[in-house]
């Protein structure tokens, strides 16, 4: 008896964990110098509203993981460079979404 109600339990959650897994987005970009055109490294990217962020790579690549979806606000800065603003990137829960930005001095 106990085993039945232990697998009818797993039967119905099943389906709940598998939409709890992609309630979020994930949002990835490269970021460039506007004058020439060199990815850069360490600039820093931010969720406007959130506490969520990362830093690029020697490529210029960063990635943001668990955005909640909806439209967002991204914050790019770099000391030397006038901070960019990138808005109305659509997150959707489990997708990728991809901004790259263009910082100048």
């Amino acid at each position: 008896m106990k085993r039945i109600i232990t697998i009818t339990l797993l039967v119905l959650l099943a389906p709940l964990a598998a939409a709890l897994a992609q309630s979020s987005g994930k949002i990835e970009g490269i970021v460039t110098d506007g004058e020439t055109g060199a990815p850069m490294e360490g600039a820093q990217i931010t969720v406007q509203g959130t506490t969520l962020g990362n830093i690029s790579n020697a490529e210029g690549y960063f990635f943001i993981l668990n955005v909640p979806p909806g439209n967002r606000s991204l914050n790019f800065n770099f000391t030397g460079y006038t901070p960019a603003v990138v808005e109305g990137v659509q997150v959707m829960a489990g997708n990728t979404s991809r901004v790259n930005a263009t910082m100048q001095m």
